[in-house]
């Protein structure tokens, strides 16, 4: 019944004009390579690294909640601080990385900083719970609840690392 059935448990071949349709045009080869020039300098650039990590800690938009723990698993409840987004984002539009991003597109991407609005439509704020391994410290399971005026949605996914799955491409696709 409705779209969901009819792509439940379908595979579904998603090209790149489908995305760029879908997000009203296209980015070009070399404004995607620029741009990933300049995130991948942040792994051999201590000096931006620390200053994004400064500002990060100036402005703490996420936040951690303790929930609980049993023997095995930790339980914590994610945040998000709207305010303190903002104000990151207005900090981060002063810095070198942020304009050498900036000229990496012909957007004007500090005037998408200045209408950036983190509190969206509506001030309903998703749960976010994250378990962690008591022993290994790695995730276990994420949950999402999220609910307006007219929809909800629970998504729940359980995580396992260090496994090789073997994933076959079926040859029917929508």
């Amino acid at each position: 019944s409705g779209i969901v059935g009819k792509i439940n448990d379908n595979w579904i071949l998603i090209k790149d004009s489908d995305l760029d349709e879908l997000s009203g045009g296209s980015v070009s080869d070399e404004v995607s390579t620029c741009m990933q020039n300049e995130v991948d300098k942040i792994g051999s650039d201590a000096s931006a690294r620390t200053k994004l990590m400064s500002l990060y800690q100036n402005n703490r938009f996420i936040t951690v909640t303790h929930v609980g723990a049993d023997e095995d698993v930790t339980k914590y409840q994610l945040g998000y601080d709207k305010e303190k987004a903002k104000s990151f984002a207005q900090a981060l539009k002063d810095t070198d990385y942020f304009k050498a991003l900036d000229n990496c597109t012909e957007d004007d991407l500090a005037a998408q900083v200045d209408s950036f609005d983190p509190a969206g439509t509506g001030d309903e704020q998703p749960t976010v719970n994250v378990w962690i391994d008591s022993w290994t410290h790695t995730l276990n399971k994420i949950s999402l609840s999220a609910e307006d005026d007219t929809s909800t949605m629970d998504v729940e996914m359980r995580v396992k690392f260090n496994t090789n799955p073997t994933v076959t491409i079926p040859s029917d696709y929508m």
